[in-house]
């Protein structure tokens, strides 16, 4: 079966757009406001575009803003197992958060930070 192109765009224009209620799916009370919707609090509405037209969605450019994700718990490694002899982060992601990590909880002066944070730049410089 192939997809009709009409048929995606009306389908992404419907999840992208959420602009008519669907009654049908809303709660009888106010105990669950806003519980039926495919966004969380965080997220906000897309820009007010005129979707009248097939062309609009293809014309929109689609492109991450500055602002990612950032998860608000998570296990903190401690000092000792950080200066293990045998640890070592497996990835980048790993090491941000091990850096972080280890920065978190130790003592530094304004001092040390910039001596950190020149060492750190003289890093990437030497990597572009």
């Amino acid at each position: 079966m192939k997809i009709n192109d009409i048929i995606l765009k009306e389908f992404a224009r419907s999840i992208l757009f959420e602009k008519e209620l669907n009654e049908m799916f809303q709660p009888d009370d106010d105990m669950h406001a806003g519980k039926n919707m495919r966004y969380s609090m965080y997220d906000r509405p897309g820009p007010d575009l005129d979707v009248s037209s097939v062309l609009d969605i293809e014309d929109m450019p689609i492109s991450p803003d500055n602002i990612s994700a950032n998860q608000l718990h998570g296990q903190r490694k401690e000092i000792e197992k950080l200066l293990d002899v045998n640890y070592f982060p497996k990835n980048k992601v790993e090491l941000g958060k091990s850096l972080k990590d280890a920065i978190e909880q130790i003592d530094m002066s304004n001092n040390d930070i910039e001596k950190f944070w020149v060492q750190v730049k003289t890093y990437l410089n030497n990597k572009k």
